[in-house]
């Protein structure tokens, strides 16, 4: 590399024995380096990784748990190394810093937090919970020095199976761990970790939360009303701050293409008409990017009939929760959201259909939406800025 650093440098935690024998500065496979305990530096970023034809059964749960990749590490690669039955498993998506060292532990950050801030950190971890337990791996959200924050984002460094006190997923590729029965954690052990926490919190959501913690602690513990509870509170902060929103775009169509096919909203000849409906009702909450793709300049239909689509559902979905006196759980607002953009998918795929278009020559489009949705605001919380 002639001490030229890739213009990526992807820094990845590693998971094995040998990856806790292994000494900075030790080179492995021609394209990993350790740079500190059980982080490795890719140093051949923009060549692709090959990964193994089988998967092992451990590693399950990181694939299936990938839509939580916010908060969630990723595979990235399973090195063997020499004189190690088992190989290392490197994720990526990890809580680590530019320098390759860790974030802040969620109980070091807990006391210097905001009420906000903090609140947002307790409704991440309650709405983990779900999905990691349908994956059995929930043990994870109550390993203290495996909950790391990044600004407002709780990030998990690893998976944890049964309770917690095994190593990691991705230890025991040399053979099958776990079989049979394991047990799990429970609601209860999540509420007497989630108090433990809470009882450091701000003053000011103190005492919701360890209620909240008590009600984790129950004999039959009602999530639907605790999720609402917990909603409930952090919207109460939520509202204490005002919120800004900036956005700004530029388009080009490549090098490879004569014609955009890209689409957004709202564009200059939109914001002349922010004082008009349905601008009037979309501007201040609505930010849309759409880039077409497909033969014949078919991205470019496909991403202004995706637009159009949009729009008309988010003046019906934003004027439907204007109506509502009561706060909307978020699940059933990306339920909504979930549905329009189906809604926007179907009538492309019939344009599609209708025009005969298939392999290469079917239009379609991504898209990156952004939707700011006014909750009501609960009888105690103060007014909105």
């Amino acid at each position: 590399m002639n001490g030229i650093e890739p213009l990526v440098n992807p820094y990845l935690w590693a998971i094995g024995d040998g990856a806790l024998d292994l000494v900075p500065g030790t080179e492995i496979a021609g394209r990993y380096r350790v740079v500190a305990p059980q982080v490795w530096l890719d140093t051949q970023p923009s060549q692709a990784v090959e990964h193994p034809e089988d998967i092992h059964r451990e590693l399950l749960p990181y694939l299936y748990l990938y839509p939580h990749r916010l908060h969630l590490p990723v595979i990235y690669d399973v090195c063997p190394l020499e004189d190690y039955e088992a190989p290392v498993l490197l994720l990526e998506n990890v809580p680590l810093e530019g320098a390759g060292s860790l974030q802040p532990r969620l109980v070091e950050r807990l006391s210097q937090a905001t009420s906000l801030r903090q609140a947002s950190w307790f409704w991440q971890l309650l709405d983990l919970w779900l999905p990691l337990s349908e994956m059995g791996v929930a043990a994870s959200l109550l390993v203290e020095d495996n909950l790391r924050v990044e600004g407002r984002r709780l990030r998990l460094r690893e998976l944890y199976a049964a309770m917690g006190k095994d190593k990691p997923l991705g230890f025991g590729l040399a053979k099958q761990r776990y079989q049979g029965e394991v047990p799990l954690p429970t609601l209860h052990q999540l509420g007497e970790r989630w108090s433990e926490w809470a009882a450091g919190s701000h003053p000011e959501i103190r005492a919701e939360l360890l209620a909240i913690g008590t009600q984790l602690q129950a004999p039959i513990a009602d999530m639907a009303a605790i999720r609402q509870r917990m909603n409930l509170l952090l919207l109460k902060q939520s509202s204490q701050f005002p919120l800004r929103m900036q956005s700004a775009g530029q388009t080009d169509p490549g090098p490879q293409h004569r014609q955009n096919e890209d689409t957004c909203y709202p564009l200059p000849s939109d914001l002349k008409n922010r004082g008009v409906v349905p601008d009037s009702q979309l501007i201040p909450h609505l930010s849309i990017v759409c880039d077409g793709i497909g033969g014949h300049e078919g991205g470019e239909v496909a991403s202004q009939m995706a637009v159009r689509s949009l729009k008309l559902q988010m003046q019906a979905f934003l004027g439907e929760f204007s109506q509502s006196t009561t706060p909307i759980l978020p699940e059933v607002i990306a339920e909504q959201l979930a549905a329009s953009v189906r809604v926007a998918n179907n009538l492309i795929s019939s344009q599609n259909d209708a025009q005969s278009r298939s392999s290469r020559q079917r239009m379609g489009t991504t898209l990156v939406m952004t939707v700011h949705v006014r909750q009501p605001l609960v009888p105690d919380a103060p007014p909105a800025p």
